[in-house]
């Protein structure tokens, strides 16, 4: 399976990236990844990231991990999972010195482990790709909690981007690709959800929502809980 991404990290990591990882997206021109943001230290996390990382307490998931930007700094307390299912992305947190490091989908999880807290930073949420699947990724999450567990996860409402854009269906499911050298990667779904719509799809699958931080650009931090 192709890995832009993981690949365009992993040369980042070894000195040896001579292109840059490209995004192409529907609101316009396509624009370069910054690829040394996902190895920042503590001293660089955002506002909301430090918020979301303080709420931590006890076994973590870190789903979408990466690099390991947030794994590094939550095993310095806490027992902590990272999940990524990029090859590249797990050897490179090896090598950085994340622990327990589990490669795989989470779609097609098969572990019975239970966790306190599950994370997914970065609007890491936005890895189902449309409501359908999120109402999967919600069911699948409600198993991996105990039961006083939480998910924390941040996203954010882009209807603002679509003002001379007509789209069919709800906005926040945006196709994107990767071009990463000459190599153009297959078309992928993100999803950026606005706080309304998760709020109704939360309470349908039996989560409470809770918005706890905003910020200026239309992008909030939340809460789900049993």
């Amino acid at each position: 399976m192709e890995d832009l991404f993981g690949q365009a990290l992993w040369d980042y990591y070894h000195n040896t990236q001579n292109n840059p990882l490209i995004l192409h997206h529907p609101f316009g021109e396509p624009y370069q990844l910054d690829l040394e943001g996902y190895f920042f230290g503590d001293d660089d996390f955002s506002e909301m990231e430090q918020y979301a990382l303080s709420l931590c307490n006890g076994k973590t998931l870190d789903v979408g991990a990466a690099a390991g930007r947030h794994a590094l700094w939550l095993q310095e307390n806490n027992e902590t999972h990272v999940l990524d299912i990029s090859d590249k992305c797990c050897e490179i947190m090896k090598r950085r010195g994340v622990h327990n490091i589990i490669r795989a989908d989470i779609f097609k999880l098969t572990s019975k482990e239970k966790y306190d807290n599950i994370l997914l930073m970065l609007n890491g949420i936005g890895i189902c790709g449309d409501i359908l699947c999120l109402e999967r990724l919600l069911a699948i999450l409600y198993g991996l909690t105990n039961r006083s567990g939480k998910v924390i996860f941040d996203s954010s409402n882009i209807e603002h981007l679509y003002s001379d854009i007509k789209v069919p269906g709800y906005f926040g499911e945006v196709a994107y690709r990767y071009q990463y050298g000459e190599k153009m990667g297959s078309p992928f779904k993100w999803l950026y959800i606005d706080i309304d719509k998760m709020q109704f799809v939360a309470k349908k699958w039996n989560w409470r929502m809770q918005v706890i931080y905003e910020d200026d650009d239309n992008g909030y931090l939340a809460l789900l809980t049993k």
